[in-house]
């Protein structure tokens, strides 16, 4: 069984921010095997709201409920609880160090700085994939990191975010349905 991890910061505040990216590529890989954001139910072992897709495509989608700085505490319970490996723990966020449109999937690495990453880390390892969206722009060296993800997207970008979450969803689902195997690899949203 795959855990698939969107990472975000609960609260209609941060639904269109940049560091909720993670949060709604779940929800789109939900909708494409056929449910709505809204059947992601709260889970008994672990502070997360989860689809289980277990069923039909041997997943667990999941949107911690923690801030986004102690995601490690409901991806731990969540793999102890079901007793999975490090390596079956997807998790999709945003990163600063990739330009906008860029997706980077790979196994391990470190967390480039990425609070939601370095708390996952501390609590099951480095042994997870990651699938990191690149939210990089212009405005990023001159505006302060916690405050830039926390922004919503500049209106040349919102335009283009659909796109890049559609390209990030197509990816894992295409791996589901490869047998559960995602690759490492780099794509870029299309201009």
């Amino acid at each position: 069984m795959k855990l698939i991890v969107g990472l975000g910061n609960v609260g209609a505040q941060y639904h269109s921010t940049r560091h909720n990216l993670g949060f709604v590529v779940v929800e789109m890989l939900g909708i494409s095997f056929g449910h709505q954001p809204g059947d992601f139910k709260k889970h008994s072992k672990a502070p997360a709201l989860v689809l289980d897709l277990r069923s039909v495509q041997d997943c667990q989608l999941v949107k911690p409920t923690t801030m986004m700085n102690l995601s490690g505490e409901a991806v731990q319970a969540l793999v102890r609880f079901y007793k999975i490996e490090p390596a079956d723990v997807w998790v999709v966020h945003d990163d600063v160090d990739l330009p906008f449109g860029q997706i980077r999937t790979r196994l391990g690495g470190g967390s480039a700085g990425h609070n939601g990453i370095k708390s996952i880390i501390a609590a099951i390892g480095d042994g997870f994939w990651r699938m990191r969206l690149g939210i990089a722009n212009p405005q990023l060296p001159i505006t302060p990191t916690d405050q830039f993800v926390l922004d919503p997207f500049a209106p040349d970008e919102a335009e283009r975010v659909p796109k890049l979450l559609e390209l990030a969803t197509n990816q894992l689902e295409a791996a589901l349905l490869a047998g559960g195997q995602l690759t490492d690899h780099t794509t870029k949203l299309r201009e």
